[in-house]
């Protein structure tokens, strides 16, 4: 796979932006893109531990850059937006990889006022997306957003849950945040260039630190048996690098489903928001306001 794209782009140094980017399968799937030849722009909470992270495959020849990245703050974010256009001043953007996200933490509520699971895996991928949509290739990119299938234990989507608490099981607000992304994403796939193409997908079940706040995961009992049966951060990356580098006409599908899994385009289940079937567009704009992305714009006209 990554031979043919390589040989396919070979006079060419394509760029992808990655959330995430040094641990678990985000790690692997810098791994490979460098192996591709990509400028690989890694969002990272530690630039100090990404250096760390990725040092034992960067060669000479690779190029990464790595920039501060904290998806619990819409400031964080605006702010790596302005230094990745920075960092690419003549460059498009070819693959953005929103891979990073967090499962069952404690409660937490973010300086913005959201719980953490849900402005980390939905409302601040979204943001920063739309922040970097004017930078995609328009002659050929790709979007990608880190789903679950959990999204299937979810069949109405209120828009005050990210405003909602929880004291011992905050796996409920997980399945919401991986739910709402994938319907996010095939609204967003409606609405831009149609060179751009808009994925989200399930890896699998990989044992990565996702699972870290899971008691059952943590179980020194289990622990052997989990790592029998689950996948490997490089497991989990195959579905991500599929839709990264697989020809656009091979990816294309009667379903229209911008879901993926297994490497198979999924259906996804109807919606209620707020009440109302399916309207998407609702949960779309409600996103935007909550991230201040209306403001945003505004500001700037």
């Amino acid at each position: 796979m990554i031979a043919h794209y390589k040989e396919k782009h070979k006079n060419e140094t394509p760029t992808a932006v990655i959330t995430g980017g040094d641990s678990g399968i985000g790690l692997e799937i810098t791994r490979s893109l460098l192996q591709a030849g990509f400028h690989v722009v890694i969002g990272t909470r530690s630039k100090t531990l990404c250096k760390e992270a990725v040092k034992a495959f960067v060669v000479k020849q690779s190029r990464v850059s790595m920039l501060e990245l904290d998806l619990a703050s819409f400031n964080s974010v605006y702010k790596f937006a302005s230094q990745v256009k920075l960092e690419l001043p003549e460059q498009k953007i070819d693959v953005l990889i929103n891979n990073a996200g967090i499962m069952n933490v404690p409660y937490l509520k973010t300086e913005d006022g959201f719980e953490s699971q849900c402005q980390i895996n939905s409302l601040s991928p979204i943001l920063l997306t739309k922040l970097l949509l004017p930078c995609m290739n328009t002659k050929g990119s790709r979007i990608l957003f880190a789903s679950s299938s959990t999204l299937y234990a979810i069949n109405h989507l209120e828009t005050d849950t990210p405003l909602k608490t929880y004291t011992l099981n905050g796996l409920d607000h997980y399945a919401y945040s991986k739910s709402c992304i994938a319907h996010l994403a095939q609204h967003l796939s409606l609405l831009i260039h149609p060179a751009i193409k808009v994925y989200s997908y399930h890896p699998g079940t990989v044992r990565t630190k996702l699972f870290d706040h899971t008691t059952i995961f943590t179980l020194k009992l289990f622990s052997k048996l989990f790592d029998f049966i689950m996948l490997t951060p490089k497991e989990g990356s195959l579905m991500p690098l599929y839709l990264c580098f697989t020809d656009g006409t091979d990816l294309e599908n009667s379903s229209n489903s911008c879901y993926w899994a297994d490497e198979r385009p999924q259906q996804l289940l109807p919606v209620y928001v707020n009440g109302k079937l399916n309207d998407i567009k609702e949960l779309w704009e409600d996103v935007l306001i909550k991230c201040g992305y209306m403001e945003y714009t505004k500001c700037r006209s």
